[in-house]
């Protein structure tokens, strides 16, 4: 089904093209001294009209953060608040030291609301869709993405390189990462999201395409080597993947940056060989995720 806005339909499963993808140079330097500081937040939305399977991505996600000894806090369905997430970005935001990745994974509906300072060049925000904590969502609880900038900047000392991974519809520049506040901190930061500002992100009933997009694409660096590489390299992996996998699927996952040198960040959740890391779509693929 679909991961679109809380109006949209439900999209077609997936089908598998014919497509390779081109090999990528790794970056011969070592992660392995630094912390990963990270959260996970997901919503499912049960007991709503408007349910997905992002636990599911949650869990995955977990997973792959274990295998890298990342420290990892999470926010699930009902807890996932605005007040509890702001107040987790400020938690985790004061263990991070310079050097460190502060990383941020969301998987849930995104949305849109009439930008206040019209900032934004379609006069919109993108929000994510947060919960009261009774189970429901609604304009009021959602999290526009100048608050979301604004609070993980604000967390973090200078030093601290950030990636923002979001798995939902409208999430293109959901990080903000063009605002000021990144700028003044001199804060490395990098985000990937499901998609453009105005396209849906889609759910293909077992969690999101990008987010299954994004593991096989660390699996399959991990199979050919293991080595660090840039998070440029693993979103360019990550968009050959979605679009032989899903091309009939209209989702341009994007990537943007602060442009402080993000060429050159290393994507800090790409396991080790011997790690035994096994991706959910390699598992039900086999062979056909060598493709």
């Amino acid at each position: 089904m679909g991961r679109p806005d809380i109006t949209e339909q439900e999209f077609s499963t997936t089908s598998f093209g014919e497509e390779g993808l081109d090999q990528f140079e790794f970056v011969d330097r070592s992660i392995s001294e630094t912390k990963i500081h990270m959260i996970i937040c997901t919503l499912e939305y049960k007991s709503t009209n408007f349910a997905l399977t992002s636990g599911i991505d949650g869990k995955n996600i977990l997973q792959l953060a274990k295998s890298v000894g990342a420290n990892v806090e999470q926010l699930i369905d009902n807890n996932a608040t605005t007040p509890n997430l702001l107040a987790l970005i400020k938690k985790v935001g004061s263990r991070c030291v310079p050097g460190d990745y502060f990383v941020f994974y969301y998987a849930g509906h995104g949305t849109q609301l009439a930008s206040k300072d019209k900032d934004e060049e379609d006069g919109k925000d993108e929000c994510l869709a947060l919960m009261d904590g009774k189970g429901q969502t609604s304009a009021k609880y959602w999290l526009r993405d100048d608050d979301l900038a604004l609070h993980i900047s604000s967390s973090l000392a200078k030093g601290v390189k950030v990636l923002i991974l979001t798995d939902c519809c409208h999430s293109g520049t959901i990080a903000d990462l063009g605002k000021s506040c990144w700028s003044k901190k001199g804060l490395n930061a990098m985000a990937i999201s499901g998609c453009k500002d105005d396209q849906t992100s889609g759910d293909i009933g077992f969690g999101g395409i990008m987010t299954h997009s994004l593991l096989l694409a660390v699996d399959r660096l991990t199979v050919r080597g293991g080595k660090p590489c840039s998070v440029t390299n693993v979103y360019q992996e990550i968009t050959g993947i979605a679009k032989h996998l899903f091309p009939q699927v209209e989702q341009n996952i994007t990537m943007h940056s602060t442009g402080q040198d993000t060429g050159k960040m290393l994507f800090p959740l790409l396991p080790q060989v011997g790690s035994n890391y096994v991706s959910p779509l390699r598992k039900k693929l086999g062979k056909r995720a060598n493709f």
